[in-house]
């Protein structure tokens, strides 16, 4: 994977930090969270029926019943907590989860959940501290944890002059997602009251599933015409999102499978081809033999040899994963997760491959403002870079996700839950002022006097506001790797016991010129 942090590999199957925005646009499936040893009481069972049906207001009531007759009083706690993060009240999810780790031999877990929902609330000092106190427990440290939460949030919001956000008529009070162009038209997902002589909602909601929709395009900003897309393409249930080949002849589908015997339905992903001017109403179920999981939110590469798409399949880091599969002439290969890099305790969801080969995503596991935020991995020799925060305004303390860049690179469309929307969810048009571009700084410690390397040498990084933004320690060969922003210099000090301390400065100009930097630091003995 990259150079920088070797994440421990490890398996997590009982996180479910999945907010009620998107469980609607992840999945209809039930999902496997903290639970103790018991045998479950009929009112146990109620309780989670109504979880698992995403009636979460009555499962709160079923919960307290229980906590009243002190039966199951730890899971129901944690369980109250979760259906409050599910109806988008941090606030008294915050208050219960705080309740759960106050008994013995509770799940260190909760510390990530509680972690999450203090940042939905702005506290980043406190998510900080719970964030620490998971990744201590369980021996995990990616690199983006190495220094304050508040320093992170203050690097991210150093790049709000890069973008230009801009709001879109076409939203509704409901929900819109899943932008994508299509034919001078942009396509996207709404739940939007429709006009059918039987009306199906969404039990878990109470409002109409989800169907494609298309809008007229006149520039980036302005829309107009909105009506329903490809109107054969109706389901029962959910559809969208969706993507396209280059040549905008086949079309990939999210959507749900029927209900099975335990009422739940899961997502998966088909195809549809353009004949005639008309999509096919005969779609077809992409060649994955799965059952009992969902996968969805497809993203064909270019030249279509690779799909990636989401998915909580088994053998994942958590609850939502992003996979890849070779596509070669329409046949798949088997999914590969794409690694504990980019695949968290958290959810990683709507993967979009970049003309360029960067892939876009959002989760809500890596280091972030709060809820969703999008995130980006450039394309190295064998795989992928680790992520970076695409930062404020593209992301906010509230979820961002369903990112698209258009041919030119410059403008697009992203999906986003944040203050002063018109509805629960609304797309944004977006404009990059200043593209946010990488180097990999590649160097090596070495004693100056005998010119060999210098392990456990610690490097600090700092941008010219003196903000630490890294810290660095020299392997056994004294080598170190690190991503910096091109755009800007950063002032750094390479120091250890025996040696004379070393200052200096990477420059914009020694980045601007190259994608990889190497350089040496050597330090003399006193």
């Amino acid at each position: 994977m990259n150079l920088i942090s070797k994440r421990t590999k490890f398996k997590i199957h009982d996180i479910s930090d999945m907010n009620n925005r998107y469980i609607l646009l992840v999945a209809y499936f039930i999902f496997f969270t903290l639970g103790e040893s018991f045998s479950q009481s009929k009112e146990l069972k109620t309780a989670d029926k109504y979880f698992n049906q995403f009636n979460y207001s009555k499962a709160v009531e079923r919960y307290l019943k229980l906590i009243s007759e002190n039966k199951n009083t730890y899971y129901a706690t944690n369980k109250i907590a979760e259906c409050y993060s599910h109806l988008q009240d941090s606030e008294k999810s915050i208050e219960w989860y705080l309740k759960a780790i106050k008994f013995p031999d509770f799940d260190y877990h909760i510390y990530y959940n509680l972690a999450q929902e203090l940042k939905k609330v702005k506290d980043y000092e406190a998510a900080h501290d719970y964030m620490q106190k998971y990744l201590e427990l369980s021996g995990v440290k990616p690199h983006e944890y190495d220094y304050p939460l508040n320093n992170y949030i203050r690097l991210l919001k150093e790049d709000s002059m890069r973008y230009e956000i801009y709001r879109l008529r076409i939203n509704s009070k409901y929900s819109e997602f899943g932008p994508v162009t299509y034919s001078n038209k942009l396509i996207f997902c709404s739940n939007r009251p429709r006009r059918t002589l039987v009306s199906r909602d969404d039990v878990m909601t109470n409002q109409q599933f989800f169907s494609l929709y298309e809008a007229q395009i006149i520039s980036l900003n302005e829309l107009k015409d909105t009506k329903i897309f490809a109107n054969n393409l109706k389901s029962k249930l959910n559809t969208g999102p969706v993507c396209f080949n280059r040549d905008q002849n086949l079309m990939y589908v999210t959507r749900n499978d029927a209900k099975n015997k335990k009422g739940s339905s899961n997502l998966d992903i088909y195809t549809t081809k353009l004949s005639k001017g008309k999509w096919s109403k005969n779609l077809e179920r992409i060649p994955l033999q799965h059952s009992g999981y969902s996968i969805a939110h497809p993203s064909l590469s270019r030249d279509g040899k690779k799909l990636y798409f989401s998915s909580n399949m088994p053998g994942g880091y958590g609850g939502m994963d992003i996979y890849v599969c070779d596509n070669k002439n329409g046949f798949l290969s088997s999914p590969e997760n794409l690694g504990p890099e980019i695949n968290t305790p958290g959810n990683e969801v709507f993967p979009y491959i970049a003309n360029d080969g960067r892939l876009y995503f959002s989760s809500d596991g890596l280091q972030g403002l709060g809820g969703l935020d999008i995130f980006f991995v450039l394309p190295t020799e064998d795989s992928f870079s680790y992520p970076f925060n695409m930062g404020y305004p593209v992301n906010t303390a509230d979820d961002d996700f369903s990112f698209f860049l258009n041919e030119d690179k410059r403008t697009g469309y992203l999906a986003s839950n944040r203050e002063g929307g018109k509805g629960e969810d609304d797309i944004y048009a977006f404009r990059i002022i200043k593209q946010l571009d990488y180097c990999l700084l590649v160097g090596t410690v070495v004693d100056e006097s005998v010119n060999k390397p210098v392990n456990n040498a610690q490097i600090v990084i700092k941008n010219k506001k003196g903000l630490v933004v890294y810290k660095l320690v020299s392997d056994p060969n004294g080598g170190f790797s690190i991503y910096l922003k091109k755009d800007r210099d950063y002032f750094f000090s390479c120091r250890k016991k025996l040696y004379k301390q070393l200052n200096g400065k990477f420059t914009e100009v020694q980045m601007m010129e190259k994608n990889i930097l190497q350089i040496e630091l050597s330090l003399q003995p006193k």
